[in-house]
């Protein structure tokens, strides 16, 4: 996890430095909604939980961009034998951005990167790191901003101590600055 955070701030920092000077295609977000969990095996008792993100950005051009951003997917609630637990989820991911025009001002993008997610489950945590997809639509409300609605979908998570997969898929609304 060390690796992968250094690294995602070494490229945080290199995507600020030209927005700064260039003065246009660096972005920040926030976003919310909930997540919703699918295992390979039934042990999951509350499948859905309210999520949030931050993200940063910056896009090179006018249709493409890379990404930066944290993610808390919430607590889910698992079972083994008579023992309930809780797991808690929550990384960043990095990944490279598209983004085009849709209908009118209304604009559609797709992510696809990398993440590391964090697990906690009890006392015990782990990580685990692989690719996610998103896919969205941003609806400008004022100069510089937008309003968003996305779905993102993380897959083969594991569970700590257990032999179980699972998946995250979060669907959200945010607002999104441009500078």
């Amino acid at each position: 996890m060390k690796i992968f955070s250094r690294t995602c701030a070494f490229f945080l920092a290199a995507l600020l430095t030209p927005a700064v000077f260039a003065g246009q295609g660096f972005f920040l977000g926030l976003q919310g909604g909930y997540s919703d969990i699918d295992t390979d095996k039934d042990v999951v008792e509350l499948e859905s939980d309210v999520n949030a993100q931050v993200y940063a950005g910056y896009m090179f051009t006018d249709w493409f961009g890379l990404e930066l951003g944290y993610t808390d997917f919430g607590s889910f609630e698992i079972k083994d034998d008579e023992n309930k637990r809780e797991v808690d989820y929550n990384g960043l991911h990095f990944g490279l951005a598209f983004e085009g025009q849709f209908v009118g001002k209304t604009k559609v993008f797709a992510k696809l990167g990398a993440y590391n997610i964090d697990t906690e489950v009890g006392a015990a945590d782990g990580s685990d790191a692989g690719f996610f997809y998103q896919a969205g639509l941003a609806f400008p409300v004022m100069k510089h901003m937008d309003i968003t609605v996305s779905w993102q979908s993380f897959r083969k998570i594991e569970i700590v101590d257990e032999s179980v997969n699972s998946g995250i898929d979060a669907y959200d609304i945010g607002i999104r600055f441009g500078f």
